[in-house]
């Protein structure tokens, strides 16, 4: 039976050469009549640095700084994501439905990857890879590499191309 994807889980590292990933699922998303979940996920800092910080300003100064400091963070890049989608999407207003949620999460990527993929019911998981081979680790990305062996999902992973550097006169 050939697949039906119904719902794209998009993640992004919001590096500027990524963003043609996105429209890689919705490309995918307009064959199926699916909706694309976008999820960015901001990776938990060392514990050690952050019992360093802790130790430096104090632990009730540290935690009340960086709770604030996690929220700013996530509503800085919620509003980031969203505005990109809506350029993205400008001049195609038969996708503008296509985009079914925003979501920035702090963690560690892989699980939270996995996670929002499980909550959203995903049937396609899409990132980008900075690399030349797919079957390289190291070329592939870790993050890719790690969620490939955990993963129950399809997956469409889409060469990130570097932008040619402009040659100054």
């Amino acid at each position: 039976m050939i697949p039906k994807y119904k719902t794209i889980l998009y993640t992004t590292d919001m590096a500027p050469n990524s963003f043609p990933v996105f429209r890689h699922a919705l490309g995918v998303a307009q064959r199926y009549g699916a909706k694309v979940h976008i999820l960015h996920v901001v990776e938990e800092m060392d514990p050690s640095h952050q019992n360093y910080l802790a130790a430096l300003i104090g632990e009730e100064t540290y935690k009340k700084r960086a709770e604030k400091l996690k929220t700013e963070i996530v509503e800085a890049l919620k509003k980031r994501l969203k505005e990109f989608a809506d350029e993205q999407l400008n001049g195609h207003p038969e996708q503008i439905d296509a985009v079914a949620g925003i979501e920035v999460v702090h963690g560690y990527a892989v699980a939270q990857i996995l996670k929002m993929a499980e909550e959203v019911n995903a049937d396609l998981l899409v990132f980008g890879t900075h690399g030349q081979g797919i079957f390289d680790q190291n070329l592939l990305g870790s993050v890719v590499h790690r969620v490939l062996r955990r993963t129950q999902w399809p997956v469409l992973v889409v060469p990130v191309v570097e932008e040619p550097k402009k040659v100054q006169s």
